[in-house]
Order: structure tokens, then sequence, then C-alpha cells
């Protein structure tokens, strides 16, 4: 049984805390795909990115990856996953 008392808080600033979860691996990063984290992949932006250059729809690619249109055109426009290369993009 995990003991859930106040003997355990550890009082800190947001960014302690923020700094102690990843240390402790509290924090879901990555390419974790269930219970949190990251639902793409460096290949599967790749593709996004060739298909947009293709021009697939956003809503299209945002169906079939199971993420949001806003993240397939964050994509497009570079504001996610930039580090990634893919195809050109209209």
């Amino acid at each position: 049984m995990v003991s859930m008392g106040p003997a355990h808080l550890i009082g800190g600033t947001p960014r302690e805390n923020s700094q102690d979860a990843v240390k402790k691996g509290r924090i879901a990063f990555g390419i974790r795909n269930k219970g949190g984290g990251n639902k793409l992949n460096e290949a599967k932006v790749k593709k996004i990115k060739k298909r947009l250059s293709a021009g697939d729809s956003l809503m299209k690619l945002a169906k079939q990856f199971k993420v949001s249109k806003k993240m397939i055109l964050y994509i497009k426009q570079g504001k996610k996953w930039k580090h990634v290369n893919g195809g050109e993009i209209k």
C-alpha cells in the first residue's frame, strides 16, 4: 500500500517540482503512446510532411494519425517537429 500522507510531501517551486517529476520518471514524453506522451514519432511526421506536400488536407491527416488538426497545421508551419525533414510543404 502506498502512503499519501503529508510526511511524503516536499515543498518546492513549480520548476523544482517539474524537475523532480522528470528525475523520478513521472512525466510522459518521447514516443509513449499509452497513458500520455506523444502520439507521433519522427517516422510518422516524415509521412505527414510528405502527404502535406502532396496536397492532403489537414483534417484527413489529423484523423488518420489521431491528432488534432491544429497539430498538423503546426507541423506544416514548422512550429512543431521542425527538426524532422520531410517533403517541401506548399
